[in-house]
């Protein structure tokens, strides 16, 4: 616990994550009250929740390039401001039109715009020792958000109308939001010119950040090398199939609940469930994370193989509490995964690779969140069940687990030589740094 300004960082990104990243993770409650806002069809309201999750995603490289040249801080505060705007706009709506564009765009890109920086900055403090357990603290206030702003809202929805209450929420998530952002220093950067070893990953990574620090022209092309990287297409498949299959409970866990003749109330309380399945698989992260006896890439390939035989269960389910236990469960292989993925990246990518490594990271979040429903919500149209849907999804984690164990085996015997070649190349320092002119060996 001696980095106490990066356990600041930390509890201030998961304080942030409630207010923020926690409404897109409870949007389906402010949906309801738009559609019969706006008297919409479903098709139509669904959209603006995927819109704004892919939106959040997909900004990625640009506010990547926003914090590179900038501060991590200054982004982030950007985003607070968006997000705030982005919710208070809305209330103004008249038209569905209207909310796509404050809601779906300009909250998705606050969204963004605070999420992404701050994971990095966050990595960039816990490179090696606690980087799973800061991560996971991190990440688990979209959860705590998924458990407590679904029946705040739906509160105050009723007394006091949605328009009152997103306006109060939107002065809350501007005032913490600012707040929480005000540690948001990046780490302090020693010497440049002590001696290191090529192996020694602590010591390399300051030598990287200090050198591109000092040539801007690499912000651009680290973006570009980084894809000829075997590692970066296997993780991101797995990262694309793993966020498939956790998306199918997001989204279709009520319906498939209601497709069992479960009451739609009943139903409802299957999402505060699989929030606190979530949070399980958030804090055996947090407590376990860093202590695994073998890699985190391989505890990640593990945790996808039980999501296959979770979900395959789901075939069998014939009870409301089958139903329950079922919920629980496979919320809690969700839970790793979306803590998890950070800790994993800066153990494949290092430290030096961990800007584009995230940045690729959420735009294949963005990615599988718009291809999710189309997979899932196509199989169920054309049977008129989700059965089919059900093997989808354990097919998703299933293939997941496969690029995993693919990305460890690569990265085990493929990948040693090709680390220190590519930080040297990304950061322009080959033809300047006289020891890895003498003991780098060419690619």
């Amino acid at each position: 616990m001696d980095n106490k300004r990066g356990w600041t960082i930390a509890f201030c990104v998961f304080i942030i994550n409630i207010f923020i990243i926690g409404v897109i993770h409870t949007v389906s409650v402010i949906l309801v009250e738009l559609q019969r806002e706006f008297n919409s069809t479903t098709t139509a309201i669904g959209w603006v929740g995927s819109v704004s999750t892919a939106t959040i995603c997909s900004m990625s490289p640009l506010s990547c390039f926003l914090y590179e040249l900038t501060s991590h801080r200054k982004v982030a505060i950007i985003g607070v401001v968006l997000s705030a705007a982005g919710i208070l706009l809305t209330t103004f709506a008249t038209d569905l039109v209207t909310v796509f564009l404050t809601f779906s765009i300009v909250y998705g890109i606050g969204g963004n715009f605070v999420y992404n920086p701050l994971m990095n900055l966050l990595s960039c403090y816990f490179p090696n020792d606690n980087c799973s357990r800061a991560t996971s603290l991190a990440v688990s206030g979209t959860a705590v958000g998924m458990l407590t702003l679904g029946p705040i809202f739906s509160f105050c929805f009723t007394w006091y109308g949605w328009r009152l209450t997103l306006r109060i929420f939107s002065i809350i998530i501007l005032l913490v939001g600012v707040v929480c952002c005000i540690p948001f220093d990046a780490p302090p950067i020693k010497d440049a010119d002590s001696t290191y070893s090529i192996h020694d990953d602590e010591k390399r990574t300051e030598k990287c950040v200090v050198v591109a620090e000092e040539k801007p022209k690499d912000i651009f092309m680290k973006y570009l090398l980084i894809l000829k990287l075997v590692e970066h297409w296997l993780f991101n498949l797995a990262i694309i199939f793993s966020t498939c299959a956790a998306m199918f409970n997001l989204i279709y866990l009520v319906s498939v609940a209601e497709s069992m003749a479960f009451p739609p109330k009943i139903a409802s309380h299957m999402v505060a469930i699989s929030a606190g399945g979530q949070l399980i698989g958030r804090f055996l992260c947090i407590i376990g994370g860093d202590k695994l006896p073998f890699p985190r890439v391989v505890a990640m390939c593990l945790t996808c193989l039980l999501g296959t035989g979770i979900t395959v269960t789901l075939l069998f389910v014939d009870s409301y509490a089958m139903f329950i236990v079922y919920t629980i469960i496979s919320s809690i292989p969700m839970g790793i995964h979306w803590s998890l993925i950070y800790s994993v990246a800066v153990e494949i990518f290092g430290i030096a690779r961990n800007s584009e490594a995230v940045g690729y990271l959420t735009v294949s979040i963005g990615l599988a969140a718009l291809g999710a429903p189309m997979a899932f919500g196509k199989a169920f149209d054309a049977t008129g069940s989700y059965n089919t849907s059900i093997v989808v999804c354990a097919a998703f984690w299933f293939m997941s687990s496969l690029c995993y164990f693919a990305l460890y085996v690569y990265d085990s015997c493929c990948n040693s030589t090709n680390n220190d070649k590519y930080i040297a190349v990304s950061t322009g320092i080959v033809a300047e740094d006289k020891f890895i002119r003498e003991n780098a060996t060419p690619v």
